[in-house]
């Protein structure tokens, strides 16, 4: 759970307290003491924390929020054991100090041990490092009876005098405290048992992180038919899981609300999946991380049931539909992810029309789905596997449309997008139909770029300037133009892209004004993503244009791994209109005819592309 949710469920819970409190006349509403779960907000009706004579006790009833078996004891796993080392110095607190549980004005976290960035859980050892122990006896008529991993604890029934049972050893009366008629276990204790506190100071909120008990890696058998291999892990206090393609052979996770006891690395020699798994503990954070490596990448999903502290990352190819949307053609666009790359293949069909993508390599878990959808030229999408690893998009047409496949993430993420028909022998106005242009003034802001020779020239300021021409050069020809800015702030190129891929114009231009040591280089040159056919092909018609209108020297178009270039799903080019640091070139770039004429070159290029087709 990040931190906005958790503030908004604290929030949430504060104004049901507010009206509870209102509605009833009661000096003390309930639900008003707060406490991270691990991942999740539990609300209590009385502190869950509290300090006493320099020791932390946790109430026995966060026990109850953590939905733990009860009866016998099994041993699946070895008991936790072991006293916690180290403890830090716990600020005090009067018992009787109101407010809301997680405030400075009560005790800090114990902690536990934490060696280095790997947590070793308060001294609690990894499974099947120590011998099991013998049976503890029965619990007592009455009593609730916890499994916590190899431990177990048992609370005395409510009214009665608190008492509590550590794998059957009874704790001393320093381990107890009562205050407000509810029973408190030191938090050393229960940390020797997998429950650790913690302290957020941002949120000022409490958290108790459980042991990761379990981690186990279970190897497919090459059957596709059979369950894929998988990752599980087993907390003893809810756990939230988000998963994160790092690069084509690396994964990571990070877990919110648990931590391992034993961060040793699991190494799976000529395994084809996966390869090594790393462990990484923060628990004072409340956060641990895993770290997966594989020979190759094959795409991954994380299923988990956050309550019980369950969760399973199964390695496979599988498909799902990102999202759908009006794109800038004013038709329909939708985007699907895959967990690794995977080939399509598409057509259109007529009576009634349709669109159809064969994607191979993936797996898509329900027999068949279907969107309603009715807007942008479609009115229904699709979903089956024909077969085995084979996964099929049916787009169901309103009328016929064109349309493209655009595609990122090496193959792994592609985008259909529905353009408006144009004929077979279209005018160019019929041809510019539905097709927007993006322009992209480069730097701004804080960012200025590179400077001029001359005095106040910066490169920001002309290529906003460039491409205001250039935007009114293209809407004469009846163009829609979009524009990562239109004013001398900062834009991220994340945030440039982000833009771009999200309303998917037709075509992405980047306008750049150039700078070198050697004052004497000077001239326009053009440049495309190595990957990108039809980029190349942008790029050509931008720089051929813009030499005719300008006469400037010829720099040639080249490659480069530009990020507008490479993170862009569409054709993109980025055009560097001459040098900065060539005093007759600078004075042509400040110059409003020189200007126009670059201009109306830029413009007639990305028009050249637009009615010359793909």
């Amino acid at each position: 759970m990040n931190r906005a949710a958790v503030r908004w469920a604290l929030c949430a819970a504060l104004l049901v307290a507010l009206t509870c409190l209102g509605a009833s006349g009661q000096e003390q509403a309930v639900g008003v003491f707060h406490m991270l779960i691990g991942c999740r907000v539990a609300h209590f009706d009385h502190p869950p924390v509290i300090g006493l004579a320099g020791r932390t006790y946790i109430s026995a009833a966060v026990l109850d929020e953590l939905e733990l078996p009860g009866g016998p004891a099994p041993q699946p796993f070895a008991p936790l054991g072991g006293r916690a080392n180290d403890q830090e110095t716990v600020p005090q607190a009067e018992p009787g100090a109101a407010g809301e549980a997680g405030t400075p004005e009560q005790s800090a976290a114990t902690g536990g041990n934490e060696q280095g960035s790997d947590a070793q859980g308060g001294g609690a050892q990894g499974s099947g490092e120590t011998p099991a122990p013998s049976a503890p006896a029965p619990p007592q008529p009455g009593w609730r009876h916890y499994i916590l991993a190899g431990n177990t604890m048992d609370v005395s029934p409510a009214g009665a005098a608190f008492a509590a049972k550590l794998d059957g050893q009874p704790l001393t009366a320093a381990e107890l405290a009562q205050y407000q008629g509810q029973g408190y276990i030191a938090a050393d204790r229960l940390a020797e048992a997998g429950l650790m506190l913690a302290y957020d100071a941002e949120d000022e909120l409490y958290q108790l992180t459980g042991v990761i008990y379990k981690v186990d890696y279970r190897r497919g058998n090459g059957d596709a038919a059979a369950a894929p291999p998988s990752l599980s892990l087993s907390c003893l206090t809810p756990l939230g899981v988000e998963g994160v393609q790092d690069d084509e052979t690396h994964v990571h996770l990070v877990l919110h609300g648990g931590y391992f006891a034993d961060s040793s690395p699991r190494e799976y020699a000529g395994d084809p999946v996966v390869t090594k798994v790393g462990l990484k503990s923060l628990p004072r954070l409340g956060r641990s991380f895993v770290y997966i490596e594989q020979p190759k990448r094959t795409g991954f999903k994380v299923a988990s049931e956050a309550r019980l502290g369950f969760a399973v990352v199964s390695f496979g190819n599988y498909f799902r539909v990102a999202s759908y949307s009006l794109s800038s053609s004013g038709q329909l666009s939708l985007c699907v992810q895959l967990g690794a790359p995977a080939a399509a293949q598409d057509q259109a069909l007529d009576n009634p029309p349709r669109l159809v993508v064969d994607f191979t390599g993936a797996t898509f878990e329900d027999a068949t789905r279907t969107i309603k959808v009715n807007q942008g030229g479609v009115t229904a999408i699709r979903i089956g596997r024909p077969a085995e690893g084979h996964v099929r998009v049916v787009l169901d047409l309103s009328e016929p449309l064109d349309y493209r496949l655009l595609t990122n993430d090496n193959g792994a993420r592609y985008y259909v997008q529905l353009l408006p028909r144009t004929p077979p022998v279209g005018t160019a106005s019929q041809m510019r139909k539905g097709r927007a242009i993006m322009l992209d003034p480069g730097h701004g802001g804080s960012d200025p770029g590179a400077p001029g020779v001359s005095s106040g020239v910066w490169e920001s300021a002309l290529t906003l300037q460039i491409t205001g021409l250039v935007q009114a050069e293209l809407g004469r020809l009846g163009y829609q133009v979009l524009s990562t800015r239109r004013a001398d702030r900062f834009v991220s190129l994340g945030a440039r892209t982000d833009y771009a891929n999200s309303l998917l114009p037709y075509v992405f231009v980047s306008i750049h004004c150039n700078s070198i040591e050697d004052p004497a280089f000077e001239g326009i040159m053009t440049f495309h993503h190595a990957t990108s056919v039809a980029g190349a092909r942008l790029a050509a018609c931008v720089h051929s244009e813009a030499l005719a209108a300008t006469g400037a020297v010829d720099k040639g178009v080249r490659t480069a791994n530009f990020f507008v270039l490479r993170e862009t799903v569409m054709p993109a080019t980025l055009i560097e209109c001459g040098f900065l640091t060539n005093k007759a070139e600078c004075a042509k770039l400040t110059d409003p005819a020189y200007q126009a004429r670059l201009a109306h070159g830029i413009a007639r290029g990305i028009d050249k592309f637009v009615t010359g087709g793909m």
